[in-house]
């Protein structure tokens, strides 16, 4: 990876992105659930055994009638169509709002059910000084989602419902899998796990193609606090923990980059490879101890990378994140 590019002109035009204003009906509907929001659950849900991701999944977005989505995904992706629409064209302009902060394009961009989120561009070089720059760009792109995470949550429950109906329509269709017959084989929570993968990362702008999960996407099950051991986990996994850790005040934004490009960074991206595949799991701390050993980085940049290393070690092994 290298880059060589020139440093452009810093614009001083003040950021006044306000997605409310574009959208009457959605900016209602953002100050309702500003205002309220409704702790009940459907008897549907009720009945329905949960795992411990959906539990997580429905503590953070009101979906009624969670049931049906299973039962009938198809009829429920007809009903969610317009709020989806509006969904994605909220990720479009967002999206496209935080390019202005990339001004030396350094990551692409993509805003998904699982929030926003960046991947290195392949010109990427590692050194001390771009790592700095780097952090500089996602500071301030994390930051704005830090400080709108009430309004990036209301535009990604327009999109969540649909998402999953969408994934659970793909995973009968191509791998002749439902959730009734993954309950039966005991597989439940690896199949609720796929599912929560293909939503957080299929849909929305600039979506992960289903051959990139694996290495691309962001596993929602983590990102919402589910178990994490940092010695057996996908890119995927790990991407989920880093954005859990992040929103949680628990990382900084340099741990954060660093576990969310580690596949890059690492040069485990091989799409179609070995590390391509959804369930490959890496060791990443020994695989940070790889990286120590290599890098042509000396110093801030080095010191992040040991602490981020640190950080790894210091999870608790099968534990949830929490």
């Amino acid at each position: 990876m290298q880059l060589n590019r020139p440093m452009p002109v810093l614009s001083t035009e003040p950021f006044r992105f306000d997605p409310l204003q574009q959208d009457r009906g959605f900016a209602q509907m953002f100050q309702q659930e500003m205002a309220v929001r409704s702790t009940t659950e459907t008897e549907a849900n009720a009945v329905m055994a949960l795992t411990g991701a959906e539990e997580s999944l429905l503590s953070h977005w009101e979906i009624p009638d969670y049931k049906r989505i299973f039962n009938a995904p198809e009829a429920v992706m007809r009903e969610t169509a317009a709020d989806f629409e509006r969904f994605e064209e909220r990720a479009r302009q967002v999206a496209h709002e935080m390019m202005r902060y990339d001004i030396q394009a350094m990551v692409d961009i993509r805003f998904g059910v699982g929030g926003i989120s960046t991947r290195l561009e392949d010109d990427f070089l590692i050194s001390d000084l771009s790592m700095m720059q780097l952090w500089g760009v996602e500071q301030q792109i994390f930051g704005w989602g830090q400080s709108n995470s009430r309004l990036l949550q209301t535009i990604t429950g327009l999109g969540v419902k649909h998402s999953l109906a969408m994934a659970v329509s793909a995973l009968e269709r191509e791998q002749g899998t439902n959730r009734q017959q993954a309950s039966a084989a005991g597989m439940l929570d690896d199949y609720v796990r796929q599912l929560m993968l293909m939503a957080g990362s299929s849909t929305g702008f600039n979506a992960v193609m289903p051959y990139q999960l694996g290495t691309q996407g962001c596993d929602l099950s983590c990102a919402l606090g589910g178990e994490f051991n940092p010695r057996q986990a996908s890119p995927a996994e790990l991407r989920g923990a880093a954005q859990f850790l992040f929103q949680q005040g628990r990382v900084g934004i340099e741990t954060f980059s660093l576990m969310t490009h580690a596949h890059q960074l690492l040069g485990l991206e091989r799409d179609g490879g070995a590390v391509g595949n959804t369930s490959e799991k890496v060791d990443w701390v020994r695989a940070f101890d790889d990286f120590l050993a290599q890098a042509p980085l000396y110093g801030m940049a080095r010191t992040q990378v040991q602490l981020t290393r640190e950080s790894l070690q210091s999870l608790s092994v099968n534990k949830p994140v929490i």
